[in-house]
């Protein structure tokens, strides 16, 4: 399993951030209320816009690449329906800049948890390149409908 800086929210949504149509996302961890999946927290996201994500980046540097990329999360949608496209993304930095990205769509139904998983398969980076990140995004494709997400994890 890859680390993932608060994959299970106890720490709020520090590492986590609105990406596309950022003033339209809300985002926020909701704690204690005894229904996380996991521990006692879980990230709640809404946006106004539809398309509206939210992210988070995993930078690797000096590491052998993986062949492919695996990604899982928990979601609900607590006030009935939200669909939710999770995307993979594979960022080869310096000296040239290749973007892969692979996303998966679904739509979240209730109060109760569910999982959801992506894969992505790498491309050989370009000779030179010796810096990757990663980012798993979260597009919110209905409108005003709170998603919950909580035990984000990915692996090679």
């Amino acid at each position: 399993m890859g680390v993932i800086s608060n994959s299970f929210f106890e720490s709020g949504t520090a590492g986590w951030q609105p990406v596309n149509n950022a003033g339209a996302v809300s985002i926020g961890a909701v704690t204690n209320d005894g229904t996380a999946r996991v521990g006692t927290s879980y990230l709640q996201v809404s946006t106004s816009q539809q398309g509206g994500s939210v992210a988070i980046d995993i930078p690797q540097s000096n590491y052998v690449q993986p062949t492919s990329l695996y990604a899982l999360a928990w979601l609900r949608a607590p006030q009935g329906q939200v669909d939710v496209t999770l995307a993979m993304w594979e960022i080869a930095h310096s000296p040239y800049a290749i973007v892969v990205n692979m996303n998966r769509n679904f739509t979240a139904y209730g109060n109760e948890w569910f999982m959801i998983e992506n894969g992505l398969d790498s491309l050989p980076l370009p000779g030179g390149s010796s810096e990757v990140s990663y980012r798993l995004e979260f597009y919110i494709n209905t409108i005003n409908q709170p998603l919950d997400i909580d035990s984000v994890m990915w692996w090679s």
